[in-house]
């Protein structure tokens, strides 16, 4: 008689815990839904991720999805609240982040790219988004430090961390000024592609004007966006080739603008004749695999900047 009481306490334990966890799988997805259809809208990156996913990978990403959602918002009363809004800044950001954009700037012409070692890249910084991160893993060059993340823009990178080499969170001025580079790459432009290009090109700009304050004696390049498949551009077509190509079109005249910042564009490796990624070359559409990784990465070598 024990026993029976004991197995059907049992089951009912379990029929319990099966009930809970059918509900609290129900408010994953209901919990998904709601913020598809408002914290996350327009927010491509979180497209893939599937709906149940939704409130855990929230969690994580918290502090970059209010730093997005904040510069989509519209400007309070007075105006924006600190924050690019329409290509327009603060005075309070116009003096923190602009120093350089008063002084005159210089043209000059780039030097034809060459092939290098590559620990020619042990000096240097790759600062990016997702893409960036897959080059950090598969295709790495020397012992060059990256700044990168799932999500990284030029509208939230300044308040993002990366983990440093002793586990510790890491801002991007924080790696900046602790160390002096011969180059830094900017691999940004993909994640703010819904934006307006004007706002976009603004924020881009504070971010150069930064590195190059933080560190005046680096040569720059500026890394052309690179394009997704036509699948990916199905999904939201903000990625499309001719949006891309007009982004990377503005990156490049901000390099030509400048003194000793450069630019370097790869697309011409992995798109086809109508400006989308190939097939075969990405799961997603969007990164590309272990193999073409690397593929980029000898790009890199194969078109350095020496000056």
């Amino acid at each position: 008689m024990a026993e029976r009481k004991k197995q059907k306490k049992g089951k009912f334990y379990a029929f319990k815990f099966l009930i809970l966890a059918e509900v609290f799988a129900l408010a994953l997805l209901v919990s998904g839904m709601v913020l598809r259809r408002t914290l996350l809208a327009g927010m491509p990156q979180y497209d893939s991720v599937q709906t149940i996913a939704l409130p855990m990978m929230v969690l994580k990403d918290h502090r970059q999805i209010m730093a997005q959602r904040a510069h989509m918002a519209p400007a309070g009363p007075g105006g924006a609240s600190g924050t690019v809004i329409d290509g327009s800044e603060t005075e309070a950001q116009t003096e923190a982040r602009t120093p350089a954009e008063t002084e005159p700037q210089t043209e000059t012409a780039a030097p034809e790219p060459v092939t290098v070692d590559e620990h020619y890249f042990d000096n240097t910084l790759f600062i990016g988004d997702s893409r960036t991160e897959e080059l950090s893993l598969w295709g790495r060059l020397g012992t060059a430090r990256y700044y990168c993340g799932v999500g990284f823009s030029v509208f939230n990178i300044f308040g993002e961390t990366v983990t440093n080499d002793d586990f510790s969170g890491q801002t991007l001025e924080g790696a900046l000024a602790e160390h002096q580079y011969d180059q830094i790459y900017i691999q940004l432009g993909y994640n703010e592609s819904g934006y307006p290009l004007e706002s976009l090109m603004t924020q881009y700009t504070v971010l150069l004007d930064t590195v190059r304050e933080a560190q005046p004696d680096a040569r720059i390049v500026l890394h052309a966006v690179m394009h997704a498949s036509r699948g990916a551009v199905e999904r939201w077509d903000n990625y499309a080739p001719e949006n891309l190509d007009a982004i990377n079109a503005r990156i490049r005249e901000l390099a030509e603008s400048r003194d000793r910042v450069y630019y370097v564009d790869v697309n011409d490796l992995f798109i086809d004749e109508n400006g989308y990624m190939r097939e075969g070359l990405s799961n997603d559409g969007e990164h590309l695999d272990i193999e073409w990784t690397e593929v980029w990465a000898q790009a890199l070598i194969d078109r350095a900047i020496v000056e």
